[in-house]
């Protein structure tokens, strides 16, 4: 943890400084480092969590692509099955293939596994985009939620020792009011 030497040495500073203002003042600014540090570790903690299901929807990403071009790969092995068929038939007729209808019957049966196989790879290439999104999604959401947890904490920190000094100044104007009076 790269953190908890950052927090040790905050907790001890800062607890030498609160002893200036006061032992109550000190507690809650103690408490308020703890809070911070346990804050920071549980932000640490979701950070590597999202890491890790980043790692997975890239995973996902990489599958989805590979399942894509098996599937279009199996598209156009059943489109020259079809095509084979359409030969077969034309000549177990009598009808020449490479004239007329049959001919074009071929030709339209090649573009529309032409067309299939595009839409198989693209729709596949949308679905691991998403994925990729997703892993940069979760990466991000890791990487800011240690920082505002860094944020929350030094301003919570900052409150306590501000609270501290307030109680100590208000002590002490009682104290010179009544030296005065």
């Amino acid at each position: 943890m790269f953190l908890a030497p950052i927090i040790a040495s905050m907790s001890a500073g800062l607890a030498g400084a609160t002893a200036a203002i006061g032992g109550a003042s000190t507690l809650a600014t103690i408490g308020s480092v703890a809070s911070a540090g346990a804050g920071v570790m549980s932000s640490l903690y979701q950070a590597k969590v999202a890491n890790a299901n980043a790692s997975i929807a890239e995973q996902n990403a990489a599958r989805t692509r590979q399942e894509g071009a098996v599937k279009a790969q199996e598209g156009d092995f059943s489109a020259r099955a079809e095509m084979g068929q359409l030969l077969a038939n034309a000549g177990a007729s009598g009808i020449t293939a490479g004239v007329g209808s049959k001919l074009l019957q071929r030709k339209s049966a090649a573009e529309l596994a032409t067309r299939d196989r595009s839409y198989t790879r693209y729709g596949a290439e949308t679905e691991a985009v998403n994925f990729k999104q997703q892993a940069n999604d979760l990466r991000a959401g890791g990487k800011s939620g240690v920082f505002f947890s860094l944020l929350s904490g030094a301003g919570e920190i900052g409150g306590s020792m501000i609270s501290g000094a307030a109680k100590v100044n208000s002590q002490k104007a009682r104290t010179i009011t009544r030296g005065i009076s």
